[in-house]
């Protein structure tokens, strides 16, 4: 079974307005979709599902994430391919759901998980065309299957598809757990899956990559004593939380219950920071619930070693550790102060961003912190949660958050979701906060691993900032670099299409004031300045740019830095009658504006574009 190499990422490359980007699927994925795979109780309609794949070309899984849904979907594709044929995830960017954008390949199958909703629902005829675009494409052999859950396939959606749509539950956890516990040669633990704590979460029937956590806990512990400690981290340590952790430890003087929680979801947030930045954060949120506490008041507090031993937070050598003895502990405190205190939830949220903006933390505290929060908010589908990234940061916090969003952006597990939801950062109206992060992201590892992904986020942002932005014109000019071929024609599409001319526009002067952008515009050697086609194209660029413009404006500026560039051979000469021929066409506004001051330097670019073109340009 191949994963790759058709050049399928041409396709559907709408680059003004929506893509979908085909994904070579993982060997990890494949391989849980093989000889480890186990098929679900549902015999029958395990059968039926196979055959409506190969009868309509397409059908829809809808589950819970998380529920093995996409391993079956794998499987499922693996049955009705020959063993050549190619099998790709569907990473869409659109703001609606609809078929035309989804690719049209030849005996390779797809997989579009529709679980992130998108910025606008689909239409009401969007299921009826879902299954035509499913038997148009079974003429080609290429087989696709759809994921979704049970709240977003509903009404329209359901009743259209109803003849292709099958339900699942998750594949037996006893038997999947027992296989996992075979490779992993710790046979002689089967035995343990009656203890009574394990048997009570395989009744519960988790979901596969849970059991598939429980056997390595189970292959790792030392002895069933060891196990029983940790398998609170399947019930998300929910009574241990609720029966310990929310309430003072029996010391005197005890704090007070509100001191004791803060503290408890600080040390929650910043896990393995130091006791004094726990204590400086757990006073942050003290102060988003309205607490104002005198000098003389605080001198009355319990001490900071008082206030940990309280909450019953381990800490060594000033460093507090909440998940030491219990694995994923972090994670639990703060997913239950999102669940069980709604009332707070505002203050919460602002409560984190200001500790990733202001609080007293050190680089690599912060590091993990943001991570903690991504890692959660993308467990949850949480996009408030995730949004507390864009705080207005420092320049040190806001490189962190990059290279978090980065990494969790191209994550094989979150990735699809971090994505779409920084395409929804820059659609709309986004915060100033938001683009930049969307911008810098896109303009560095996210851009070169996934360019095309990366220019319609780029287009966004030069839709929504017109100004002179020296943060895309870095982030252009990087994908300018690695993908100059790729650029341009993206380029050249968003400048092609009326609505997109703003975009374009920005991002042609954005590219313009780069020496990469430069490069790209003219060619490496200057081979666009003769090619007839391309030069044209340059001059009514140039020339719809500076339209009614002035020369403070970023039009002025970068066609005066040109100008000078050329001057100074820095550019190839045959720009100067490019130059002129703008000049030319728009004398009776922006330039003119610039010649009627009558300066050297006005005077000396006057002469300059309307001199002989093939006089010789003065030596560097």
């Amino acid at each position: 079974m191949q994963t790759g190499g058709t050049g399928v990422q041409a396709h559907n490359a709408f680059f003004g307005e929506e893509y979908v980007a085909p994904e070579p699927v993982s060997w990890d994925d494949l391989r849980a979709s093989g000889a480890d795979f186990v098929e679900p109780g549902e015999t029958a309609q395990w059968h039926a599902a196979q055959t409506a794949l190969q009868r309509h070309g397409l059908i829809v899984l809808v589950g819970a994430i998380g529920s093995g849904r996409g391993i079956l979907g794998l499987r499922l594709l693996r049955l009705a391919l020959p063993p050549n044929g190619s099998i790709y995830r569907l990473n869409p960017d659109w703001s609606k759901p609809k078929t035309k954008y989804l690719p049209e390949l030849q005996r390779e199958g797809v997989v579009l998980d529709l679980s992130f909703t998108s910025h606008e629902l689909p239409d009401e005829d969007f299921g009826r065309h879902l299954v035509d675009y499913g038997k148009q494409n079974l003429q080609r052999r290429q087989y696709t299957v759809v994921l979704s859950t049970p709240e977003l396939w509903d009404g329209s959606l359901a009743h259209a598809t109803q003849q292709v749509t099958f339900r699942f539950d998750g594949p037996d956890p006893t038997t999947l757990i027992t296989r996992n516990l075979k490779l992993r040669k710790s046979e002689d633990r089967v035995g343990w899956l009656s203890e009574s704590g394990v048997a009570a979460i395989i009744s519960s029937r988790p979901r596969p990559s849970d059991a598939l956590r429980l056997s390595e806990i189970i292959s790792a512990s030392l002895d069933k004593e060891d196990l029983a400690k940790r398998l609170g981290e399947f019930t998300g340590w929910r009574e241990y939380i609720e029966g310990r952790l929310l309430y003072p430890a029996d010391i005197k003087p005890a704090p007070d219950l509100l001191t004791t929680r803060t503290v408890l979801w600080s040390t929650a947030l910043i896990d393995k920071a130091p006791g004094r930045s726990v204590i400086a954060s757990s006073n942050l949120l003290l102060g988003r619930l309205g607490v104002d506490r005198t000098p003389v008041a605080l001198a009355q507090e319990p001490t900071l070693g008082k206030k940990m031993q309280a909450a019953h937070v381990p800490h060594e050598n000033g460093i507090v550790n909440l998940s030491k003895d219990r694995a994923k502990l972090d994670l639990a405190v703060l997913r239950h102060l999102l669940k069980e205190f709604p009332g707070i939830r505002k203050q919460v949220l602002e409560w984190i961003g200001e500790v990733f903006a202001l609080g007293p933390l050190p680089k690599g505290d912060v590091k993990r912190a943001m991570e903690r929060v991504v890692h959660l908010a993308c467990e949850e589908n949480d996009a408030e949660l995730l949004r507390t990234v864009t705080t207005d940061l420092s320049e040190a916090r806001h490189s962190i958050a990059v290279q978090v969003l980065t990494e969790a952006a191209l994550s094989s597990g979150n990735g699809a979701y971090v994505r779409n939801q920084l395409y929804r950062w820059v659609k709309g109206k986004p915060n100033k906060n938001a683009l930049s992060l969307v911008t810098e992201i896109c303009g560095g590892e996210l851009g070169t691993r996934k360019p095309e992904i990366a220019l319609i986020r780029l287009r966004l942002v030069a839709e929504n900032d017109q100004s002179d932005s020296t943060e895309l014109a870095r982030a252009l000019a990087n994908l300018a670099r690695t993908e100059p071929d790729l650029v341009f024609r993206a380029l050249r599409s968003w400048l092609s299409k009326e609505e997109l001319q703003a975009a374009g526009r920005a991002a042609f002067l954005s590219l313009a004031g780069s020496s990469a952008g430069r490069t790209l515009l003219l060619g490496p050697n200057g081979e666009r300045l003769r090619s007839a086609e391309d030069r044209t194209w340059l001059v009514q660029t140039w020339s719809r740019a500076v339209e009614g413009q002035d020369l403070g404006s970023p039009a002025g500026r970068a066609f005066a830095e040109w100008s000078e560039l050329v001057s100074q051979g820095e550019l190839p000469k045959e720009s100067q009658q490019l130059l002129a021929e703008v000049f030319r066409r728009e004398q009776d506004s922006l330039m003119y504006q610039y010649i009627a001051k009558d300066t050297p330097g006005s005077r000396g670019l006057l002469r300059f574009i309307m001199a002989d073109p093939n006089e010789e340009a003065p030596s560097k």
